[in-house]
């Protein structure tokens, strides 16, 4: 199935104007905690400080390489988004992260991820002021290949409870990778 990628306003689903609106808010607030959780997470907090370290930089990153890089296995699209940032990782003199792979991707489930990861975009042009401010020398291209999909939010072709479970397994990815990041630096 081929990826939809849709301005926030556009509605391919079929679903009335009224049914989309509320589609898109029943996604939004079913996946908030998690959402929050992710934000919250020792490993990407420091992202939204005035004053960003090199090292909690690269640890988000390094994440951010190994969760984009197993998304980009069903996801062709995001292939570039991984390689910007395994290319900022080797400024930074950072190797890689064994690679993980999860399951295959089909249909509402597929769905749930690319709205999480589409979804990104929007937070990437935040991020790309508060570390200019705050890392300016360090490398962003990671953060310029994701700002660069243009705030555009991935529409899911399926609207169902199997597409918010997508997105929900897409969030606990991100954590998990997280808290295996946190855990590796603690050993």
């Amino acid at each position: 199935m081929a990826t939809v990628a849709a301005r926030v306003d556009e509605n391919p689903t079929g679903l009335s104007s009224d049914e989309w609106q509320a589609w898109r808010k029943y996604l939004a607030i079913s996946t908030g905690g998690l959402h929050s959780q992710l934000d919250g997470n020792r490993v990407m907090l420091p992202l939204a400080r005035q004053h960003c370290s090199r090292s909690d930089y690269t640890s988000a990153l390094s994440v951010a390489h190994t969760v984009w890089s197993a998304y980009a296995e069903h996801s062709g699209w995001a292939a570039n988004i991984a390689l910007e940032a395994a290319k900022d990782l080797k400024r930074l003199n950072t190797p890689l992260n064994n690679a993980i792979h999860i399951p295959p991707l089909l249909g509402a489930d597929k769905d749930g991820w690319d709205y999480v990861m589409w979804g990104s975009s929007k937070g990437a042009h935040l991020m790309l002021k508060l570390l200019g401010d705050s890392v300016p020398n360090l490398p962003h291209h990671y953060f310029n290949a994701l700002s660069n999909l243009n705030g555009k939010l991935f529409t899911p072709t399926h609207p169902s409870d199997m597409c918010v479970e997508g997105a929900k397994n897409c969030f606990r990815f991100w954590i998990d990778c997280c808290n295996e990041h946190l855990r590796a630096l603690e050993s």
